[in-house]
């Protein structure tokens, strides 16, 4: 069936032969790239032992939340394409990950097309055609002719590059700067998981080798607008773009290490306040001997602004392909905020069909509007903020409901508040949490409904499912009493595991009656037939007063 297929997918995928000599279509041109191609063993992460339900890994607030179960992470830089498909669960790669060596001579247009096809050669490799991850460093943004010291510049004018040339082979793209990938990566999977480490805490993730580059994390959340330099270049040789750091005790080494203490401090100084910094080490500068040691008692004047900030400083060890990993789980958090906030386009809109999100969900949308990462929107802000997201809406009466005691500024739980407040008016409820469908059921009605909800399984593959969406809101209109829930199945990990494991759906539409208070099923039933649902929720409002 439809949905056996579509659960198939979210488990594996098959494998055929890879073809060394890609040809791709880029912008009507045909283009053939000749490529070295090689699988490489790397230190993979051992599959979870444990239940695959986790609420969350370091400072991922939800793995089952996220769109899908896995992700093509591809790391660019300019000697060489490094790739792999990423488990989400537990950060371990789905196949041996493989490197692609390429030369990016030329123009902007030749180093895309050589890129394209290290692209295409992965995607013909892994057979993908699903959510893909692309790291760059700023050599390769620099060879596209896109120069700048501002990732976002890089990371949104080289990701639309990509993104267009890969327009109809995979279903999303998204590009960030290394320095990203390996501070998602370090924050979730690495050494720096743990909670201790980041809760309630800002810190700085810095990764080393041709340039020093810097991102700010604060209490787990990536700040977007920050003080500090995001990217500065270190002294150093790079014949044919492999940069290696200088050897121990000659005066390259000291050169090398005095501009990384200079940056640091500089880092340190652009902030108001930071409790850790971290020190990754990438590409070949991971590979050098001692590093991880020996860089710390060098950075003199980083370590006096560390002092007087009582932040530390410390450098931890990367594994071969971490960026692969944390480029991966970019992609997906950013599909999951496009989603997301789709969701909150419907409640300022004022659908009548709005989304019951979970706690995890809604932490990105305020997130993604939160670009200070301070946990704090000032309400001059927030217009600003919206019309980023290409959202509009009347402010007088945004702020009323968002900042009702005038403080001045959202936070997140009023914002929490805010989104409940609105979803309770609705008379359709969408979900994608399984987290949020229970949520509900545990909450108490709002006025004017009933302890019943009748929810509506369907997935975005399923025509009958389309067809009956009009009647399901008609019916909400009649049995003004019973909460109304539509739960699209195969938009998160969590709720597709639970629609077709816990409630066992076969066929779709497929209807469900709850009390709420109790996740046990009262009466169930499926099949986008008129007279059927009208029949079975008649019987089952009629058996739930004569039990109360």
């Amino acid at each position: 069936s439809a949905l056996g297929c579509a659960a198939a997918a979210l488990v594996g995928r098959g494998r055929r032969q890879l073809h060394a000599a890609v040809s791709s279509r880029h912008r009507g041109r045909l283009s053939t790239a000749s490529v070295s191609v090689r699988a490489v063993a790397v230190e993979t992460i051992a599959p979870s032992t444990s239940s695959r339900k986790v609420s969350g890994l370091g400072i991922l607030n939800s793995i089952d939340d996220l769109p899908k179960t896995k992700a093509l992470g591809i790391e660019f830089r300019s000697t060489a394409g490094f790739g792999a498909p990423v488990s989400m669960v537990d950060g371990s790669f789905e196949e041996e990950p493989l490197r692609i060596y390429h030369k990016l001579d030329g123009n902007p247009e030749q180093v895309l097309r050589t890129l394209c096809a290290t692209i295409d050669t992965m995607l013909d490799k892994f057979v993908w055609k699903g959510v893909i991850g692309i790291s760059i460093t700023k050599e390769v943004s620099g060879r596209l002719g896109v120069f700048s010291d501002d990732f976002a510049i890089l990371e949104t004018e080289v990701g639309a590059m990509l993104t267009g040339a890969l327009a109809g082979k995979v279903s999303f793209v998204h590009t960030v700067v290394h320095t990203d990938a390996a501070g998602y990566n370090e924050l979730v999977w690495g050494e720096s998981a743990k909670k201790e480490v980041w809760d309630n805490k800002s810190i700085i993730v810095c990764t080393l080798g041709k340039h020093i580059g810097a991102v700010l994390f604060s209490d787990g959340h990536r700040v977007r607008s920050s003080p500090m330099k995001s990217v500065a270049r270190l002294p150093g040789d790079a014949p044919d773009g492999r940069f290696m750091p200088p050897d121990p005790g000659t005066p390259g080494y000291t050169e090398w290490t005095d501009a990384i203490d200079a940056s640091l401090a500089d880092i340190l100084e652009s902030v108001p306040s930071v409790d850790q910094v971290i020190m990754l080490p990438t590409g070949r500068t991971a590979a050098a001997q001692g590093l991880t040691s020996n860089l710390k008692p060098t950075l003199h004047r980083a370590h006096e602004v560390a002092a007087r900030k009582n932040c530390t400083i410390s450098v931890s060890a990367q594994t071969p392909g971490s960026v692969i990993r944390g480029v991966a789980l970019c992609a997906l958090v950013e599909l999951e905020s496009k989603q997301v906030m789709k969701s909150l386009e419907t409640v300022l809109n004022g659908d009548d069909a709005l989304h019951m999100l979970s706690e995890a969900q809604l932490r990105v949308i305020f997130d993604k509007m939160d670009a200070s990462g301070s946990g704090r929107i000032p309400v001059e802000s927030l217009q600003e903020a919206l019309r980023l997201l290409g959202m509009q809406r009347d402010m007088e009466k945004t702020i009323d409901e968002l900042d009702s005691a005038r403080t001045g500024v959202v936070r997140f739980d009023g914002f929490l508040d805010w989104w409940s407040r609105e979803v309770r008016q609705a008379r359709v409820v969408r979900v994608t949490s399984a987290d949020a469908f229970k949520s509900l059921l545990s909450k108490t009605p709002p006025e004017g409904f009933g302890d019943l909800v009748v929810m509506e399984v369907t997935f975005t593959f399923c025509r009958s499912c389309r067809k009956f969406e009009k009647s399901f809101h008609t019916f909400a209109e009649e049995f003004r009493d019973v909460r109304f829930v539509q739960f699209m199945a195969n938009a998160t990990i969590g709720g597709m595991e639970y629609c077709t494991k816990d409630l066992a759906v076969k066929t779709s539409p497929a209807f469900f009656v709850f009390r709420r208070g109790s996740e046990e099923i009262l009466m169930q039933w499926s099949g986008a037939n008129l007279e059927r649902f009208s029949s079975k929720l008649t019987e089952a409002v009629a058996n739930a007063r004569v039990k109360a």
